[in-house]
Order: structure tokens, then C-alpha cells, then sequence
């Protein structure tokens, strides 16, 4: 964590020091999709805690696409998507031990509902989201 020098924490010196990327002088590609990404203080809040999100279950030979975490005492999930294509990933709360109720993304501010031990996200294409039960 990057403070100014009057000790104030700076989150975008955060976002500059560790996104220094080589670029032609004159292009700004991508730079507001870095700092959008880079700079989502609840997003950087669950990465500065250290705690680790673990698989939900075995995914066999491939990769799992639904990780969970307690940050704070608060559950977390972490959905993942590889698919080029529309994909809905499921996860089973019970068996993750994660209550029921309503979970927020920290990336976008989309909410869904978990009911009966189930919650349901629908991707449009490879992507990911970070959820927070409210």
C-alpha cells in the first residue's frame, strides 16, 4: 500500500506502481480499463486481507470454476468463466458452507439471490466476478 507523503493512502499511486506497462510514447491503450480494474477499492480490500479462496469441490482433471473464502467473517465467492461462449456456473452454497442470501459482485455491483443452497451466474463469455454475501 502506497501512502502520500502526508500519510494519506493513495490508491491510484497503488494502481501506477503496480501497473507500469511499456507503451509508445503517445498511446494510452487500455488505461482506463486498468485503472477501472485495478483501482476497485473493495476488490483491492478482499486482495490486501491475504486470505486465500479455496475450491469449492474437485473439478476432475480440469479447473474449478467456483472458489470461496471467509474475508472479515463475511463469505465470498469467487466465479470463474473460460467459455467463449454464454456459460451459467453454479455453485452449491451448503456444501461450500456458505449461507443463503443475497450476494453482491465487488466488479460490477450486480446482485443475485442464492436460495435452497444454490446460486446461479450467468457469463456472456470468458470473465469472472467476486462476490460478497450483503
Amino acid at each position: 500500500m502506497l501512502s502520500r507523503e502526508d500519510g494519506v493512502f493513495d490508491p491510484a499511486g497503488e494502481v501506477r506502481a503496480a501497473y507500469r506497462i511499456p507503451r509508445p510514447p503517445g498511446r494510452r491503450p487500455g488505461r482506463e480499463r486498468t485503472i477501472r480494474i485495478a483501482g476497485n477499492a473493495e476488490v483491492n480490500a478482499a486482495a490486501r486481507s491475504g486470505i486465500a479462496f479455496r475450491p469449492a469441490a474437485s473439478a476432475g482433471s480440469g479447473a474449478c470454476p467456483v472458489y470461496t473464502a471467509r474475508i472479515d467473517g463475511c463469505p465470498c465467492l469467487a466465479l470463474f468463466s473460460w467459455r467463449e461462449q454464454r456459460e451459467t456456473v453454479c455453485a452449491d452454497l451448503r456444501d461450500a458452507g456458505l449461507p443463503d442470501g443475497v450476494y453482491r459482485d465487488l466488479w460490477t455491483g450486480r446482485r443475485v439471490r442464492a436460495e435452497n443452497g444454490r446460486l446461479s451466474w450467468t457469463f456472456e463469455g470468458p470473465d469472472a466476478a467476486l462476490l460478497r454475501a450483503e
